[in-house]
């Protein structure tokens, strides 16, 4: 009887596995090739088995299909909640790089934020409350204030010091250090709202790390500007609008049935005159 694929190399790709290393259980990839060593006789007298790590690989790609999934997901949206929204949806299906996300938006004087989204953790916990403030100092909440005016990555660690213990992703240890960045919209001095995310108890937390938080704030800060200036335009068209309809009623309420004209202003305007009056009604 002959088995299928016999003698033959075969491949295993970009596995999963958990190593004991650096001190703690680390998320790694590897890929395992099994080839045939044959004697001089054409006989398999030995097999070659070489192993190679392929987690920096493995984790750029995950980063930055979510990347990818972010901007996709937020592209469309026209407004700051649906951006907030979009933003923690496309966020939620990358648990191991991400294993809790919330998403806070400041008020105009930038002295309280509110929840406004969340994923991998239960909002209303001492770790996802409703409302933050500038002004708290109390070391068992998170730091506001600081991740406003730093205006970088901020870390946050010991947090079961300041939460207790509480789930976090994909893994049975939970979390223990977050990090937080200021969420700004390009040509304004104030921040629009605050991302705090927490890191994988099972990865390094290396300057690839962080340079993936800084770019997801990036997109982030990108759909809320674009999601602003359609807001601004959007009312912006509407106030033009009801301007053209307050006009619209001024002149039939003045016209209907009325003897009048319209004659040019000592500016150059357009303006409605009575017959029976010397000044214009409405310019």
């Amino acid at each position: 009887m002959s088995v299928p694929g016999l003698g033959k190399t075969s491949f295993l790709e970009n596995q999963r596995m958990y190593l004991t290393r650096n001190g703690y259980m680390e998320e790694t990839f590897f890929t395992f090739s099994l080839s045939p060593i044959r004697d001089e006789n054409g006989v398999i007298a030995g097999l070659f088995h070489p192993v190679t790590e392929t987690t920096v690989v493995m984790l750029s790609e995950r980063r930055t299909r979510s990347l990818r999934e972010l901007a996709q997901n937020t592209s469309e949206a026209r407004t700051l909640e649906s951006v907030f929204a979009t933003t923690v949806q496309a966020l939620a299906g990358h648990p191991f790089d991400l294993p809790f996300v919330l998403l806070y938006q400041l008020d105009e004087l930038a002295q309280k934020a509110t929840l406004i989204d969340a994923t991998g953790i239960h909002r209303g916990l001492a770790a996802s409350p409703q409302e933050l403030s500038l002004d708290g100092n109390n070391y068992r909440s998170w730091p506001l204030s600081e991740i406003v005016k730093c205006r970088e990555v901020v870390q946050i660690d010991d947090l079961k010091v300041r939460f207790g213990e509480f789930p976090g992703g994909p893994y049975p240890e939970g979390v223990s250090t977050a990090l937080a960045r200021s969420l700004m919209i390009p040509g304004s001095d104030m921040p629009l709202g605050v991302i705090i995310v927490g890191v994988s108890p099972r990865l390094p937390l290396n300057d690839a790390y962080r340079s993936h938080l800084e770019q997801v704030t990036v997109a982030a800060s990108v759909a809320l500007g674009n999601a602003l200036a359609y807001e601004q335009e959007r009312k912006r068209a509407e106030a033009l609008a009801e301007i053209d309809r307050a006009k619209t009623q001024f002149f039939r309420a003045f016209c209907s049935g009325r003897s009048g004209f319209l004659g040019l202003g000592c500016k150059g305007q357009f303006c409605l005159y009575r017959c029976s009056f010397r000044s214009p009604l409405w310019c």
